[in-house]
């Protein structure tokens, strides 16, 4: 989707370059139709894009996508778009607002920038397009204001083990229970070539 406040244009570009993808950016309801997998990327403005993304239509677009079993992909700012809700007091000013609903997570915005580079591996262990991508290994970097809490209804996307070169363990993501709805704060994703 083609976010009037997108971040991390980049995200996109190893994805791109595949020769069996097709990659699209859409502004329109009627854009989406016969895709495979939708992608709501970063934002510099979540709850602004998410506003945006019910005005015009996208919003239900992407809800019939995922009725008719299609795959989205949130990254950062999307993967908090997807969620139940978002509670915003920092970045944009609109305090909170319900988000899209595809993935039982909440996010609450903090007034600390998490900036790291980090590396693991994917445990996405569910059914769907994500499923073969189990036990891949994930680099790249993170570079967010919110914090996101996991419900019952998803399991982890995937187990980071180093940050800034450094031991580590943290999950990250979210992935539906239908495994066709994942969401992630790794930027950089489709560089990992295996992934």
């Amino acid at each position: 989707l083609k976010l009037p406040y997108m971040s991390n244009f980049t995200d996109f570009n190893a994805l791109a370059a595949q020769p069996d993808v097709r990659l699209r950016y859409v502004s329109k309801p009627d854009e989406l139709a016969n895709s495979d997998l939708v992608i709501v990327p970063g934002s510099k403005n979540t709850l602004g894009d998410l506003r945006w993304l019910r005005e015009n239509g996208l919003q239900q677009a992407l809800l019939a996508h995922h009725r008719n079993h299609g795959a989205v992909l949130g990254i950062c700012g999307g993967y908090q778009m997807l969620g139940q809700h978002i509670y915003d007091e920092v970045e944009s000013g609109l305090g909170e607002m319900p988000g899209i609903g595809l993935l039982d997570v909440v996010t609450r915005f903090a007034s600390e920038k998490t900036t790291t580079r980090v590396k693991g591996l994917v445990q996405a262990q569910r059914p769907g397009i994500f499923a073969a991508s189990s036990g891949t290994p994930l680099q790249g970097y993170e570079i967010h204001m919110g914090e996101t809490q996991r419900g019952e209804n998803t399991a982890p996307f995937a187990t980071f083990t180093e940050c800034n070169t450094q031991p580590y363990h943290n999950l990250d993501g979210a992935i539906s229970e239908d495994g066709r709805v994942l969401g992630t704060y790794l930027h950089g994703l489709f560089d990992s070539g295996e992934f």
